[in-house]
């Protein structure tokens, strides 16, 4: 027995010293590569337990074990002896692999090469695998996303999803875009109206995984032009249910907000109805579990009450008839108000500078109803040799009022010098009389209008398409009527201090304003499509529009002293007798105008190779425009004209696309635009009360013409978790410079100034940048360059006419950078904007100007347990350059919150305090050729927020 043993021990000794020292006879080197089964990317980290079975020379048998790990690139190497043995691969979140092999006396060298892991749904429901998992991979040309990599938190919304996709861009309105290439949204595969109004909100873990891709044929079989999807898979359990969510909150200063709404994920009747209440732009996000940052500079104050139900039938796709109907009914109110600053400085034709500032306030009471937006479509699917058609019909019809009222009031004033030498606040000063600021102004003013409009559109049409042979044929036609009753009353108050006696100017005015438009448009297009040629097609469209706006306005004008003006109040000018007012000849107009339109288009889409084999796509479309234009025009007591035009606009883009490899594609777009100047501004008729300003009309101001290039590539690489892309365009303006000819019928003379047309160019250079710099750190950087270069003529001399070209030059240097970081409980994300714009004119009182802004800082959350959840946000903003020496500080801005999860997870109490320096402002800039002006407007700034959130209903099984 202790011989045995021996023996035994002695064999594990002489194995361990060839492990360790030589590689024994009958030993072979194994090696390969583990990666994952859907993205091919490697896994490292994988571990691997070997064990070998021996049998001595008396037949005992034993076992050596060992193991290791997966390198970063994946790859592995080990070594096995002769008889059987068992390597076992196993990672967290996937199936075990298990490979067995029985080693002869020969040496040799085995490569596994790539060993494919598949993941477990089982494991994943309860591991925490996010850090690992590659954030997108392509499956041939599909480029897919997996939410499970994001580090997503309990009640994150779809919207925050797509907002962290790398390659994708969201702007302020809403719209999507993928490496720099416009997108379409659809879900599960199909368009529908939940993308738009409730699929945003759903829970991102309803989300199997998110696709971009081109989609050249859509659901009913119809071959229509290519474009970009992103299409959001939903995990079959979330589908076919109802969900809802509540919201509540209040806020300093009284706002509140009240949201309640319920919804029906569904592939085949998804529907909507929900009801809101607002009082405060600043509650907008009462319903959103994450804590976002409440988006910084609002300009207006609103309330909001919302009600809208949202229902379609969606076809069944294995249907040979298929038919869907959608409906979208809301009742809307809202009242907006504003409240503003501004400042500015004007260059004026004879060399001088003129300073200006103001303020406003408005206030904007709208209820808008919409009961009816419809639309059916029916498809009859054939089965034809060469593919799958469609019979195509469509109906459609929509319907919507609103009323509005609106008030609003201003004061302003001119200086021949810089006021804010006299005053930090000059317009004060000068509308309460002050002595030492009337000395160096011009003039100044207050005025106050009450508007109230009624609107009402209707529109309707269908469209039958069809197949015939090899062609496919279609008719579409539209119509539309639109009217629209608007009245005004303004009472503006006007001082003039630069005379010998001071003086003022009472200008009480009443108008009102009847307008409609009536549209027909019809279209008829054929189209083939062929293995070799691609698709071409051909467009007729005739169309016809009628335009008709009166509008009457009478005035009343009074002279009074400068003194006892000032000392009236303001509110009593509205109270003058209807009968005192006089018909203003001179604004007074009528004008109706109809188009009529022909168009001849052509359209050729192909293929020279398929994009996956490194082939080439091409779009290239034309069009031809004739348009008669007739408008009967009269104004004031003499000029009633009826004046024709005849229009040829033309157009044509290309679009080249080409892939070069799997990695980096290129895109080049050219377009041509033609358009026409507006017909009453050709006319240019004036006031034919003084017999100086009488315009003979331009004949000349017809039309502008744009040039678009743009030269686009794009960098996919998913082994590395990078998107890029890299963009170069150039804009080219052609507009004539034209001119005004001004009669005197006393003289007989004309006297010409420019009209101030501008034409020039504009380059940009933009990019973006998307890479995991680590499993827990993501990068985003989007710079772009633009060059911007007009020229325009200025008028000098009205008298004795003088001009002079103007150039103006713009270099705008934008840098967008963002850094985030996260683990389970912690996330932060770095970001430093930056804006430099250099500002250059040949001609006027800004030669060289330069605004510098910049805003860096940190957003922070940490999650204290599973319940509470701390957010703050610190960044310092900074603004050089500015007209206003308060508007050039740095200034510090924070917030901060506190969230807290009850009721299951389902319920969260959120307590933000936005602005807690109150070291906010907003502001805007307007630079031109002749003149640059700065608004400082007043919305919500600083404030604490109370709000609460409930999302109920779950999905299937959970």
């Amino acid at each position: 027995m202790r011989c045995t043993n021996a023996r035994k021990l002695w064999f594990y000794v002489i194995a361990l010293c060839m492990t360790l020292f030589a590689l024994p006879a009958g030993a072979e080197i194994i090696t390969g590569r583990i990666i994952d089964s859907e993205t091919g990317m490697p896994l490292a980290g994988v571990s691997i337990s070997v064990v070998s079975k021996h049998d001595d020379a008396e037949g005992n048998s034993g076992s050596i074990t060992m193991s290791t790990k997966t390198k970063p690139s994946g790859q592995f190497r080990f070594q096995v002896w002769i008889g059987e043995t068992t390597v076992t691969f196993s990672f967290i979140g996937y199936r075990d692999l298990k490979y067995t092999r029985t080693t002869t006396n020969d040496t040799t060298r085995i490569d596994l090469g790539d060993i494919k892991m598949n993941m477990d749904d089982r494991l994943l429901s309860a591991v925490t695998i996010k850090g690992q998992r590659p954030k997108f991979y392509m499956r041939g040309d599909t480029v897919i996303y997996n939410p499970e990599a994001f580090d997503l938190k309990d009640g994150d919304r779809i919207e925050k999803l797509i907002k962290m996709l790398p390659g994708v861009t969201v702007d302020e309105v809403g719209n999507i875009s993928w490496l720099g290439k416009p997108i379409k949204m659809e879900m599960n595969g199909r368009e529908s109206i939940a993308t738009s109004t409730f699929l945003p909100k759903v829970d991102a873990k309803a989300v199997e995984n998110i696709q971009v891709y081109d989609k050249i044929t859509d659901n009913w079989g119809d071959t229509v032009r290519a474009h970009k999807v992103m299409d959001v898979k939903i995990k079959k359990s979330w589908m076919e249910r109802w969900y809802g969510e509540a919201g509540v909150s209040g806020q300093t200063d009284r706002y509140y907000g009240l949201l309640g709404t319920t919804y029906n994920l569904s592939d085949k009747v998804p529907m909507q109805v929900g009801a809101s209440m607002s009082d405060g732009d600043g509650i907008y996000d009462v319903t959103r579990y994450s804590q976002e940052r409440v988006r910084r500079d609002k300009t207006a104050i609103v309330r909001s009450h919302q009600l809208r139900v949202d229902v379609q039938k969606q076809p069944d796709i294995g249907a040979k008839n298929k038919y869907s109907i959608s409906e979208q009914s809301s009742l809307n109110h809202s009242d907006t108000r504003r409240r503003s600053e501004s400042n500015s400085e004007q260059y004026l034709s004879d060399g001088q500078v003129q300073y200006g500032v103001g303020r406003s306030t408005s206030y904007a009471h709208r209820m808008d109803i919409a009961p009816i937006n419809l639309d059916y479509q029916l498809h009859k699917i054939y089965n034809y040799g060469n593919g799958t058609r469609a019979f195509v019909w469509d109906a459609n019809m929509g319907m919507s009022f609103y009323r509005e009222r609106t008030e609003s009031s201003s004061a302003g004033a001119n200086f021949s010098d810089n006021p804010f030498a006299l005053g930090n606040r000059p317009l004060d000063d000068l509308l309460n009389a002050d002595n030492a600021l009337a000395g160096i102004a011009l003039n100044s003013n207050m005025s106050k209008r009450y508007g109230t409009s009624d609107n009402f559109n209707v529109n309707g049409g269908g469209r039958i398409g069809f197949p015939i042979k090899s062609f496919d044929f279609g008719a579409e036609l539209k119509l539309r009527f639109q009217s629209r009753k608007r009245h005004d009353e303004l009472a503006r108050v006007t001082n003039y201090y630069r005379q010998d006696t001071p003086s003022s100017l009472i200008d009480l005015q009443r108008s009102s304003n009847p307008s409609h438009s009536m549209h027909y448009q019809l279209n008829l297009d054929v189209r083939k499509t062929t293995k070799n040629m691609g698709q071409i097609s051909f467009r007729y469209e005739n169309s016809a529009r009628n335009d008709y706006n009166k509008y009457d306005n009478y005035r009343l004008q009074q002279r009074d002293s400068l003194i006892e003006n000032l000392a009236r109040e303001f509110g009593s000018l509205d109270d003058v007798p209807t009968e005192a007012y006089e018909r203003d000849l001179v604004n007074s107009k009528t004008k109706n105008q109809t188009d009529l339109d022909n168009l001849f288009g052509f359209s050729w889409m192909a293929s020279l190779r398929p994009l996956k084999e490194k082939g080439m796509n091409i779009i290239l479309q034309t069009s031809l425009r004739h348009s008669h234009q007739r408008m009967h025009y009269r104004r004031g007591a003499q000029i009633d004209t009826v004046a024709h035009r005849n229009l040829l606009l033309p157009s044509a883009s290309l679009n080249i696309e080409k892939k070069i490899n799997k990695k980096i594609s290129a895109n080049l777009r050219s377009s041509f635009n033609k358009s026409a100047t507006d017909f009453e501004q050709t006319m240019r008729y004036t006031d034919d009360t003084n017999p100086l300003y009488i315009v003979q009309g331009n004949p000349h101001l017809r039309n502008s013409s744009t040039w678009n290039n743009t030269l686009s590539t794009s960098l996919n690489l998913p082994k590395n978790q990078i998107m890029a892309t890299l963009s170069a365009s150039l804009i080219q303006a052609y507009n004539a410079h034209t001119q005004l000819l001004y009669r005197n019928p006393e003289t007989g003379a004309y006297r010409a100034i420019y009209d101030n047309i501008s034409g020039g160019h504009t380059w940009r250079v933009s990019g973006t940048l998307d890479m995991k710099l680590s499993h827990k750190t993501d990068l985003r950087y989007t710079p772009s360059y633009d060059f911007n270069k007009t020229y325009r003529y200025l008028t000098v001399n009205e008298d004795n006419p003088e001009f002079l070209l103007n150039t103006q030059r713009m270099h705008n240097l934008v840098n967008n950078l963002s850094l985030r970081w996260y683990n389970d409980i912690c996330e932060m994300k770095f970001f430093a904007n930056t804006s430099l714009r250099k500002y250059r004119n040949t001609e006027g009182a800004y030669a060289r100007y330069t605004y510098f802004d910049y805003n860096i800082g940190v957003n922070s959350s940490v999650e204290i347990c599973s319940a509470v959840k701390v957010g703050l946000d610190v960044s310092l903003d900074g603004k050089n350059g500015y007209l206003q020496k308060d508007m050039n500080k740095d200034r510090w801005l924070m917030d901060a919150s506190v969230a807290l999860r009850m009721l299951k997870g389902k319920g969260t109490l959120t307590l933000s305090a936005i602005d807690i320096l109150r070291q906010q402002t907003n502001r805007s800039y307007t630079i031109s050729a002749s003149s640059r002006s700065e608004t400082r407007t007043y919305g919500l700034t600083d404030y604490y927020m109370l709000s609460f959130s409930y999302m109920f209903g779950k999905p299937k099984g959970q």
